[in-house]
This record gives structure tokens, C-alpha cells and sequence, in this order.
């Protein structure tokens, strides 16, 4: 399941590292390549890694990730790139997957609660042992 959402800091149009992508040849669709990377990261869950093979899904070329690169956007990576500071801004994987484990969990509590009572969890009727 992929994130719903990625965070998007509000100064991204200020920020100097983009400010200086601008001046760049074609940095404006570099600059969309950049968000399309955030985007794309998030729907696949990747902890930042934009895998080589990704790069026409994030509308980019060779030269945009080089721009990336250059202005400290993207690091180069084993598999391609990765997002700078990603996990400092947005939640990783491993985060998501334990977020999603206690929503269910506390979701299958209040439906036995909801349905078999207080006492729930001490029959047989529930699978989630109490707390």
C-alpha cells in the first residue's frame, strides 16, 4: 500500500537549491522531475530510492538527475538515487508498515469491544490477545 501523502515543504519555490536548478538549462522541468521523485517515492514506498529504471516514471532524463545531483537534491545510490534528507521529512517504510499494524490492531479491538462487550479477548471469538 503506498502513502497517501508525501510532504512537500511550503519554501520549495524559495529554497536556494531549486533557485539555482532554475538557472539551469530546461530547470524547470527539472524541477518537475524533482516533485514527480518525491511523488513517485512515496507511492512506491522506497525509504528515497528513485531506481534507475524509474527515471521515465519521474519524467526525467540523464541530465536532469546530473542536475539533481549537482544541486543536492538527489545523492547518487547503488540503485540510482536517493532523495536527500527523505526520511527526515517524510515517513519511511519501516514506519508506515508499524503505523498501519497499530490501526488495524486498534481497529480489531474496538470491533470485538464493539460487539462482544468489555470482557473481550478472554473467549475464544477473538484472535488478538489482550493487553
Amino acid at each position: 500500500m503506498a502513502l497517501e501523502w508525501v510532504r512537500l515543504d511550503t519554501n520549495i519555490a524559495s529554497n536556494k537549491k531549486i533557485l539555482a536548478l532554475m538557472g539551469e538549462k530546461k530547470g524547470k522541468e527539472t524541477a518537475f522531475t524533482y516533485a514527480c521523485s518525491i511523488a513517485y517515492v512515496g507511492l512506491q514506498e522506497s525509504n528515497g530510492i528513485i531506481p534507475r529504471a524509474a527515471l521515465p516514471f519521474v519524467h526525467g532524463t540523464p541530465a536532469d538527475a546530473a542536475n539533481l545531483v549537482k544541486h543536492g537534491l538527489w545523492d547518487e545510490h547503488a540503485e540510482g538515487w536517493i532523495l536527500r534528507n527523505w526520511a527526515e521529512r517524510n515517513p519511511t517504510k519501516e514506519s508506515t508498515e508499524q503505523a498501519r499494524k497499530a490501526k488495524t490492531e486498534g481497529a480489531k479491538r474496538g470491533n470485538c469491544k464493539r460487539w462482544h462487550g468489555d470482557d473481550c479477548w478472554q473467549d475464544d471469538h477473538c484472535t488478538t490477545p489482550r493487553t
